[in-house]
């Protein structure tokens, strides 16, 4: 999975479709990737803290 760094950590995000990009942020315990698909946006979805692919930022 792709990474942007921000600040002092590191997003893992997935980013699916091409076209104009639209960043999907969840606060819930749903995910991005359970968005539904659309072929003409390019969709990216940062991934949750609970499987720990996107750490926490340090203090």
């Amino acid at each position: 999975m792709p990474t942007t760094p921000v600040l002092d950590s590191t997003i893992v995000h997935r980013e699916l479709g091409s076209g104009a990009p639209i960043v999907f942020l969840h606060g819930n315990e749903t995910g991005g990737e359970k968005r539904r698909p659309a072929e003409q946006i390019r969709r990216t979805a940062p991934g949750r803290r609970r499987p720990r692919r996107t750490p926490r930022a340090r203090d």
